[in-house]
């Protein structure tokens, strides 16, 4: 509930002349983490109950998880309806330890949860030195893939609506965004990419010849009904650093204005110690 993620984008680039936007992410070794299922739960009723709402309510970006679930369902929520179950049980956590001041400040991110970007170098990277740091220690967490969630971004965030996410079997460096391979591989593709729908099938040769030696795999979404692609990108070099691990398509929001989030599970498990996304097409 109120410990930090388990992994933090740490480095990111901008898109001067509409080139693709990367941000990568690190894995960040905190061992077993209790309130992880309670954190996920937290995070599903926020997201179904009205994401565009809260978004917009908290879009700021300093309040914590806690602070936002209290906010929407706690004790002193508007329109506030008697708590059964889980919910009732959390805010009843919640409530106790902001009482008791567990934490220094328990309404907003502090410390390592809010990151801090400094520029490095001309070209539009960013960083944040502190994940860095952590992300570069000799012993680095590896986390196992087994799904992934891509949520639509709002009118409100960066509306991103194609896009590429690499594998890291070592973790991210700001190397590998500030060098330029990635966006140019990122760039290549974005044509295949921005093309793929509903009727694309199961492993379009198109992608196939984006990236060697590799099957693309299509994901069944959870609970989407719109033109939505994911493709789970398999095979390739085994012993490649950095690897195509899946790449993803949403409709045109002129054309479909309720577009849900992806939620699919991945047809191969694999385990990465960060991530790369590149941003290939946004929707304006």
């Amino acid at each position: 509930l109120f410990r930090r993620e388990p992994w933090r984008i740490y480095c990111s680039r901008s898109n001067p002349g509409g080139e693709p936007v990367l941000c990568a992410t690190a894995f960040l070794a905190g061992g077993e983490d209790e309130e992880g299922p309670d954190r996920r739960y937290m995070l599903d009723r926020l997201e179904a109950d009205n994401r565009a709402y809260i978004q917009e309510s908290f879009r700021k970006g300093r309040s914590n998880l806690v602070y936002v679930f209290e906010d929407v369902y706690g004790r002193n929520a508007p329109n506030a309806s008697p708590l059964t179950g889980r919910t009732l049980r959390i805010c009843q956590e919640i409530a106790r330890r902001f009482d008791n001041a567990q934490l220094d400040n328990p309404w907003f991110r502090s410390g390592l949860s809010e990151t801090v970007y400094e520029a490095r170098g001309d070209n539009g990277v960013q960083v944040d030195p502190r994940v860095e740091a952590l992300a570069a220690r000799a012993h680095p967490a590896t986390a196992i893939a087994t799904g992934i969630t891509i949520r639509r971004a709002l009118n409100f965030t960066c509306p991103a609506r194609c896009g590429i996410i690499y594998g890291f079997r070592r973790p991210p460096r700001v190397s590998d965004i500030s060098d330029g391979r990635l966006k140019d591989l990122a760039a290549a593709a974005a044509p295949t990419i921005c093309e793929l729908g509903p009727l694309s099938g199961d492993s379009p040769n198109a992608l196939k010849d984006c990236f060697e030696d590799t099957e693309p795999v299509r994901l069944s979404l959870r609970g989407v009904f719109c033109a939505c692609a994911c493709y789970q990108i398999v095979g390739g070099d085994q012993d490649a650093e950095v690897f195509p691990l899946a790449v993803f398509s949403f409709p045109i929001r002129s054309q479909v204005q309720e577009i849900p989030d992806m939620r699919a599970t991945l047809a191969v498990p694999v385990a990465i110690q960060g991530m790369v996304v590149a941003v290939v097409e946004v929707d304006n």
